[in-house]
């Protein structure tokens, strides 16, 4: 005699964003790539993002190879640098797909390396092992990027490595708009006021700020030494002669502006 059993799958939302409850107890899987999903995948033609060699154009070009352990961040926007501009303006991706590369600057020493949403703590995977005695090793993957600002992390582990990472598409969640941000702001031009902190972020409502409007600019390192050591490269730059300000518009109150205190007083540690 043949029984058959009744078994109930149980999803978290969270962890299972390709299922949809049906209503009628059944789970229906959604198809990647239907504008009607919560998340779309859009391929693009491959963008060079990162190439630390300098040698070949890319978003972030050169800066060095990776010493072991070292972890660098980069950002994923529209209209960004060499070929990032096939990226539409203002997107805010959720993930992105990416080919790694990995050029081993030890013949004797391997290693790997792993991209994560910057902030995300490193160690817990792999996203390509290379092998000191290989001239590249490369692995395709999804990385998360971080929500808040675009970016993505990425560490070297062992022996120190060359990287290039391009970009062949991206997921693009369906994220609920709040219409009080992001529309017609950065209106206020760069100006002085009171003393400030070196970064300190300012929110203002007229027409000339105290600070420079946070605008994801690049500034000169030369120029601006004192806000390099405060910031570094976290929100772009090559490190060697220019750094980024953060991109505040999106995150600025309509027709108010987030600008950074670039003229002030060095903050000290308490």
């Amino acid at each position: 005699m043949n029984r058959c059993k009744r078994i109930t799958v149980i999803c978290i939302a969270a962890l299972c964003p390709g299922l949809v409850y049906a209503g009628d107890g059944a789970v229906q899987e959604k198809a990647l790539g239907d504008a009607a999903d919560d998340i779309v995948y859009t391929p693009i033609t491959p963008c060079r993002l990162v190439d630390t060699r300098g040698s070949y154009p890319a978003v972030y070009q050169g800066a060095g190879a990776f010493s072991s352990g070292e972890i660098r961040t980069y950002t994923v926007a529209g209209g960004n640098g060499v070929c990032a501009t096939q990226l539409p303006v203002g997107l805010n991706p959720s993930a992105i797909q990416v080919q790694v590369f990995g050029i081993p600057i030890n013949g004797g020493s391997s290693g790997d390396i792993e991209v994560l949403a910057e902030g995300k703590t490193f160690g817990a995977s792999a996203t390509l092992v290379y092998l000191g005695n290989v001239l590249f090793t490369s692995a395709s993957t999804i990385a998360q990027v971080n929500l808040a600002n675009n970016r993505i992390g990425v560490q070297v582990r062992g022996g120190g490595a060359h990287v290039a990472i391009d970009v062949v598409g991206y997921f693009k969640g369906s994220v609920p708009v709040d219409t009080r941000f992001g529309n017609n702001t950065s209106l206020a031009v760069a100006g002085r006021g009171r003393d400030c902190t070196l970064g300190e972020i300012i929110l203002t409502a007229g027409t000339v700020a105290n600070g420079v409007p946070a605008a994801g600019q690049l500034l000169s390192i030369s120029q601006n030494t004192a806000l390099f050591a405060l910031l570094g490269t976290i929100y772009g730059g090559n490190g060697t002669t220019t750094f980024a300000l953060p991109d505040l518009r999106g995150a600025a109150p309509n027709g108010l502006t987030y600008t950074i205190c670039t003229i002030g007083i060095f903050p000290a540690r308490s």
